[in-house]
């Protein structure tokens, strides 16, 4: 399940720099693709250097909020032709999903990473 959202994610994503190339000119493709490639490189290479001493999962919630940010532009060009009800749907079958995968995430992405960072608090007090 996981490959298949994140492949989607990416194709998306992928979709929705092509979409503004092909409606805006090859130098905001350029600047959207840029910003798609670099922004979560820069995220990841600072995740590594903080890594040695402290959580990367703040780190990586940014890279994904800046990913998202992108996710929304191109859905919003991508579904910009469909009408109103359309986009109504598409929007309520998102929520619903993630509604029901949240609990999944919020443990796996923030519960575990800090219980992680408590346990090397506590090690580190006790020596």
């Amino acid at each position: 399940m996981y490959v298949a959202c994140a492949t989607l994610v990416g194709l998306l994503l992928l979709a929705g720099a092509f979409v503004e190339w092909r409606r805006h000119g090859w130098a905001r493709g350029l600047i959207w693709a840029a910003g798609l490639f670099g922004l979560p490189v820069f995220a990841l290479g600072i995740s590594l250097v903080a890594s040695e001493r402290y959580a990367t999962y703040r780190t990586i919630l940014a890279m994904t909020a800046v990913l998202l940010c992108f996710l929304v532009a191109s859905v919003r060009t991508l579904t910009e032709r469909w009408g109103i009800a359309g986009r109504r749907l598409l929007a309520t079958v998102v929520v619903a999903y993630r509604f029901f995968t949240a609990q999944h995430h919020v443990y796996a992405l923030i519960a575990v990473p800090q219980g992680n960072e408590w346990q090397l608090i506590v090690q580190a007090r006790s020596t």
